[in-house]
């Protein structure tokens, strides 16, 4: 996935931000995010602590199948437990803070946070108990003494994060756009493809020329030539870049394409490509997922939708 690193951020910005919330109810006591085994470190005072046990991340789908590269929401699981100041708890302090922590997130059902790419989105909280054998095999697994402890359910929607990381990949074609560069338009969203490309002719002050690839590709290399040398008068004339839209029957996988590909069983896309990479200005390719002749020589893939 290409942006594990946003994807990362999001889930430290709602585990702050839980960590507020909760903090501004036990205020003295701290709370801190660790493992459990490690909770109680360098502490001193009743504390609470957030560990994040579980994320499940909800991805974009096409036809049933998940998407690797498109993660579009999050749960996440964290186990929350309230420690005493000393092993015998006067006062049943450990209790009084786990009640105070369960109350605080169950009257702020929804949280807002700020996430990498800028923009405010509402986290969805809810709280649960656990039951004996899942509670005892989290503490098993942390090496650490069971305590009371409940659990904060939080859901996020990603897709700003999404949006912004599209907008990148736009700015990136943008920046190495020049004569005979090409540029993927990959993944299973095909109805965003066409507007990011009218989007990347607009940011260059070109006009678009969409190409319908079974009008300049022959079985004939020397036909497919003189297609493209016109194709390519055309878009100088008109100041515009090419934009070959689901492209796959060609410079797709051989294995994910459909019986469309047939009609070029006998075409060689690299040559193709190469005879492409004369075009006197930016080339766009849509395709679900490029081949290997594409792959080796486009200068950027931006995947649809981001991830």
């Amino acid at each position: 996935m290409a942006h594990l690193t946003d994807y990362g951020q999001a889930i430290a910005a709602v585990t702050a931000g839980i960590a507020g919330l909760i903090s501004a109810a036990t205020t003295p006591s701290p709370v801190t995010a660790r493992t459990p085994a490690a909770a109680r470190n360098d502490q001193s005072t009743t504390s609470v602590n957030l560990f994040l046990y579980q994320d499940s991340p909800l991805r974009y789908r096409e036809g049933g199948e998940p998407n690797s590269a498109g993660i579009i929401a999050v749960e996440l699981r964290y186990l929350v437990t309230a420690f005493p100041n000393h092993k015998t708890d006067p006062g049943a302090a450990s209790q009084v803070l786990h009640g105070t922590a369960r109350a605080a997130v169950e009257n702020s059902p929804v949280l807002l946070v700020t996430l990498p790419s800028g923009s405010k989105r509402q986290v969805r909280l809810s709280t649960a108990s656990l039951g004996i054998a899942e509670h005892t095999a989290l503490w098993i697994a942390s090496e650490a003494p069971i305590r009371l402890s409940f659990v904060i359910i939080a859901n996020v929607d990603l897709t700003a994060i999404g949006a912004q990381q599209a907008a990148h990949a736009l700015t990136d074609i943008v920046a190495v756009a020049g004569p005979g560069v090409i540029a993927v338009l990959s993944g299973p969203d095909a109805a965003a493809k066409p507007q990011s490309a009218a989007e990347v002719a607009t940011a260059l002050g070109q006009s678009l020329l969409e190409v319908d690839l079974g009008e300049v590709v022959s079985k004939y290399i020397g036909e497919t030539e003189k297609n493209l040398a016109r194709l390519f008068a055309r878009a100088e004339d008109a100041g515009a870049i090419l934009f070959f839209d689901e492209a796959d029957a060609l410079f797709g996988k051989r294995t994910e394409v459909s019986d469309a590909h047939d009609r070029y069983a006998d075409t060689n896309p690299a040559r193709v490509l190469d005879l492409l990479a004369r075009a006197p200005g930016l080339v766009l390719i849509a395709v679900t997922s490029p081949g290997e002749a594409l792959v080796e020589r486009s200068a950027i893939d931006a995947p649809f939708p981001p991830g």
